[in-house]
């Protein structure tokens, strides 16, 4: 068991502890993420709400002491139990019709590419490039590359043959180094 735990601390690059915690880490920052979202999406749709100390703190006590998630519909409901009690903003008061600054309105500038010689005729210059396999790049493609690849873009390289049997060759001579180092 111990030989497998380190092979796999190995692969990883951490402990399996530290892997357990950066975990738990990006868990907690989701949920900090959340809820923070959720309490901005709440202010946002209630201008009357004066951001102090005194309301954040009634507020998450409601909804600690009801044992209520911290979601935007919990942040309504504590709100309106709470709002005879809360220190609230004054709402803003709309200015006569003719107060108003005049809005002025730019137009966008739009500038022109400049056309350039470059001594080609239309016909004997192309942005087309060739029709060959772009992706496929024999010799110079390293499995720490197709270890940081993200896995949509993986799959998608993996459903063409000879990019798949260059990823497969390069792994697979990737394993042997590996077992030999040992």
């Amino acid at each position: 068991m111990g030989a497998l735990r380190r092979a796999t601390e190995w692969q990883l690059g951490a402990s399996l502890d530290e892997v357990r915690n950066t975990i738990v880490d990006l868990r907690n920052e989701r949920n900090r993420a959340q809820v923070f979202a959720a309490g901005e999406a709440f202010m946002d749709a209630h201008p009357e709400y004066k951001r102090c100390q005194e309301n954040e703190t009634a507020i998450f006590a409601y909804l600690d002491k009801n044992n209520l998630a911290y979601t935007r519909k919990n942040f309504e409901i504590a709100f309106e139990e709470l709002r005879p009690g809360l220190v609230l903003s004054a709402p803003k008061q709309r200015t006569e019709v003719g107060d108003e600054p005049e809005a002025r309105i730019e137009p966008p500038v739009v500038t022109r590419p400049r056309t350039a010689s470059t001594g080609l005729s239309p016909r004997v210059s192309s942005a087309v490039p060739p029709k060959e396999n772009m992706n496929a790049r024999p010799g110079k493609l390293t499995a720490s590359e197709i270890d940081a690849m993200p896995t949509a873009d993986l799959e998608r390289k993996l459903r063409d043959p000879v990019w798949a049997a260059e990823a497969e060759r390069v792994l697979q001579a990737a394993a042997v180094a590996a077992t030999t180092r040992r």
